[in-house]
């Protein structure tokens, strides 16, 4: 009688255990699909780079261009100052 106890406790335990194993499966299922969906590709981090290296050009030439304005406006200041003074 003991035997068919532990061989009923058993199954008992096996099917119990293939219950939680597809239902932890299928949550894993789950955060595959979202990290898949919302994980950056090979491709996107290109894109990135590019979008990156574009706008580092535009803000070294923004600064070269207000350099150069700030130094024209400067001098044209200093020119006119010393025109006055004379």
């Amino acid at each position: 009688m003991e035997t068919e106890q532990r061989f009923e406790k058993q199954e008992a335990f096996a099917d119990d255990a293939k219950q939680r194993l597809v239902r932890i499966e299928m949550r894993l299922d789950g955060i595959e699909l979202r990290m898949t969906t919302s994980m950056a590709t090979k491709e996107d981090i290109a894109s990135l780079r590019a979008d990156i290296y574009q706008l580092e050009v535009r803000m070294v030439k923004w600064f070269i261009f207000a350099a150069f304005g700030m130094t024209t406006v400067m001098g044209g200041v200093a020119v006119a100052a010393i025109r006055l003074m004379h």
